[in-house]
């Protein structure tokens, strides 16, 4: 036998003492076993948590008329929400991916904030991070939409009735051709 094969022999005898042997017995040391109920089907999967904390309200945004394209995808950079004085309210994202608008009636959530107390309205600043692309049934290429934004005043009061504000952008109006690629310049409006 040669050395490597001694080693590997002794490297195989270790595991095999290590995993119990094959005639290893339950000694007294060894927790018992205990069997694991089948899942039941009266008992409902687990919930995910909620997205939404009490009290937030949603950003979020839809493509319409996209139906020229096979696929189009944007990437949100930031969102900012703002008081009448300038006073940043928090806010949360939770997704930096991009967005493929061409899912029909797919509003995605932007970002979530908590409406201070007393705010008829609050200034929303949705900053776009690009290149993101599109693609046609003859073409493709590169959406240019790095440091686009958009900027609305919503309203909490009716925001409150849905839990969400839903800006919704006419991408046939906002993709402007250059050569190949397009650039992103927003038409939207804000639906409550």
């Amino acid at each position: 036998m040669t050395r490597l094969q001694k080693l590997m022999a002794t490297c195989v005898c270790l595991t095999w003492v290590a995993c119990g042997g094959a005639g290893s017995r339950p000694s007294a040391e060894d927790p018992p076993s205990v069997p694991v109920p089948p899942p039941s089907e009266d008992t409902p999967p687990p919930k995910p948590p909620p997205r939404r904390a009490p009290g937030e309200l949603e950003v979020r945004l839809l493509a319409v008329n996209h139906e020229a394209y096979t696929s189009l995808s944007l990437r949100v950079r930031d969102i900012e929400v703002f008081q009448p004085d300038g006073t940043r309210v928090p806010t949360r994202r939770l997704t930096t991916a991009p967005f493929e608008l061409t899912q029909p009636k797919q509003a995605f959530l932007v970002g979530l904030f908590q409406p201070p107390a007393g705010q008829d309205r609050l200034k929303v600043r949705v900053t776009f991070d690009g290149p993101g692309g599109y693609r046609e049934a003859t073409a493709a290429g590169l959406v240019e939409s790095a440091r686009t934004t958009l900027e609305l005043w919503a309203r909490p009061e009716l925001m409150r009735e849905r839990g969400r504000v839903v800006i919704e952008v006419d991408m046939a109006r906002s993709l402007e051709a250059h050569g190949v690629n397009r650039v992103f310049t927003p038409t939207w409006r804000a639906r409550y």
